[in-house]
């Protein structure tokens, strides 16, 4: 009887152990927590990058539904993993705002509330190219580098990035172009690989150096049409 009363007691605890709401199957009911509002980079007139932090969870964020606001409506555009965050979109309007948001999930089905919403303009169509430019500097070492974007409607074949810098600098290296130098100005020309330029496209050149006594590069031009910082 001892033996039988044990059995039973053990069969009452197994179940009671397999139907314990920390243990049943499919009973997160926990959402992922909010994601932050996305943020952009690479604006051109066509494109742009789309991303955004890592949500939580408490078991684990399993995906993310990122999100267009249009019309007043948000519409899921694209559905994406958990390590998918840096996503690029195309196919845009030139001199149009842009607004994203991104909802997380998880294996349960459960979803997060909308992150905050982010916004970005498309840049404008130009009649040529447009270049940016940012110098880093670390005296007496200095690194520049050159955005070209296509704003115009065609491929553009061929550009020319010119700029001042002291005959006395040394330049250490230069990468996607290749760099004349004659005095106090120079030169960077394209190589093979981004000599065409397609529109909405960008690319980046730059170089890296050294002057004593201290004088960056300044002066930046693509094709004579000053660049901006």
């Amino acid at each position: 009887m001892r033996r039988i009363i044990v059995a039973i007691l053990s069969a009452l605890l197994g179940v009671a152990f397999l139907a314990s709401p920390a243990r049943a199957a499919g009973t997160d009911t926990v959402p992922p927590s909010k994601p932050q509002a996305p943020t952009f980079s690479s604006v051109t007139t066509t494109a742009a990058n789309v991303f955004w932090p890592e949500a939580t969870d408490n078991v684990q964020v399993t995906g993310y539904y990122l999100q267009q606001l249009a019309g007043g409506t948000w519409t899921t555009i694209r559905t994406v993993g958990p390590a998918e965050r840096f996503q690029p979109v195309t196919g845009l309007t030139p001199s149009t705002t842009y607004t994203y948001a991104v909802i997380a999930f998880d294996a349960a089905g459960n979803t997060s509330a909308r992150s905050d919403p982010g916004s970005f303009t498309t840049l404008a169509t130009t009649a040529t190219p447009t270049c940016r430019i940012q110098v880093i500097t670390f005296s007496p070492g200095f690194q520049a580098v050159v955005t070209i974007v296509n704003t115009t409607p065609a491929a553009t074949n061929g550009w020319t990035i010119g700029f001042a810098l002291p005959a006395t600098a040394t330049v250490g290296s230069t990468f996607n172009g290749v760099m004349t130098r004659s005095g106090g100005t120079g030169t960077i020309t394209p190589v093979a690989y981004n000599a065409v330029i397609g529109p909405g496209v960008q690319t980046f050149v730059g170089f890296g150096g050294s002057a004593v006594p201290f004088t960056p590069p300044s002066g930046f031009t693509l094709n004579g049409v000053p660049c901006t910082g």
